[in-house]
């Protein structure tokens, strides 16, 4: 169940690409709420939020939040509660740092990753157990990536790489812009661009998992379904709510 949560968050991050800035599409304020469901049953929720601007290593940091909760009915047999925190360069869109608290069952797990982008290494810290890894350049975490995406200019046919850290280890996803196409889901009916994303560990270059996204076609590019598949059935998140930030003028 661990890795099916992280392929659903890696879903949402499939993108670093170099290119114009079509608009800059989220600020402070913004909040998105996502049903999720598993084969057809309902499973719990997810939220991601932009938090604020806080001084992070010398600079500017949007801090951005995610939570997860499982239902009712799915913590009968397997509960989570799972927060993270990111905090994405302001000036450069990379990320600074991710904290996240998992709650599965009765197990509590706690991690953190600080980056240093400039010597390049990331310090992974998991239940008080620290460990240095090497990492490409203007990594991304989980989360940070799903916000950098939204930056970037995206054309029908493209096939980009991103570089991810996660979980102690580096990952590769490959992601192909497919087609636009109109769907429907709780917060209303949506013009969307859709994209395939596969996901590899960076060092065995063994396939993670494979899921597809669907980006609002306009300037938010909110993310407003996504379905993974995983052993049995398929995880699928749907757009519930959204509330847009307020723009002050500056990024």
């Amino acid at each position: 169940m661990k890795k099916y949560r992280l392929l659903i968050v890696f879903a949402f991050l499939f993108l670093l690409k170099a290119g114009p800035v079509f608009a800059f599409p989220f600020h402070v304020g913004e909040r998105l709420e996502y049903d999720l469901s598993w084969s057809g049953i309902a499973a719990g929720f997810t939220t991601f939020e932009v938090i604020g601007v806080e001084g992070v290593n010398g600079g500017e940091a949007y801090h951005l939040a995610s939570r997860s909760l499982s239902n009712s009915f799915v913590s009968t047999f397997y509960e989570v509660d799972e927060q993270i925190d990111s905090y994405l360069d302001r000036a450069n869109l990379y990320s600074q740092g991710i904290k996240v608290i998992q709650q599965r069952d009765d197990r509590r797990r706690k991690k953190e990753i600080y980056f240093d982008q400039k010597l390049h290494e990331a310090v992974y810290i998991k239940n008080g157990e620290q460990s240095i890894h090497k990492i490409e350049s203007s990594v991304q975490d989980s989360l940070s990536s799903f916000y950098y995406i939204r930056t970037q200019n995206l054309s029908i046919g493209d096939e980009i790489r991103i570089n991810t850290f996660e979980n102690g280890k580096s990952y590769e996803i490959t992601a192909k812009v497919l087609q636009r196409e109109k769907i429907k889901v709780p917060a209303g009916t949506f013009n969307t661009i859709k994209v395939s994303l596969i996901i590899k560990h960076k060092e065995k270059l063994k396939n993670k998992g494979e899921s597809l996204i669907w980006l609002s076609d306009n300037e938010y590019k909110f993310p407003v379904k996504i379905k993974t598949k995983i052993s049995v059935g398929y995880i699928t998140a749907k757009l519930k709510k959204m509330k847009k930030g307020e723009n002050n003028g500056n990024r």
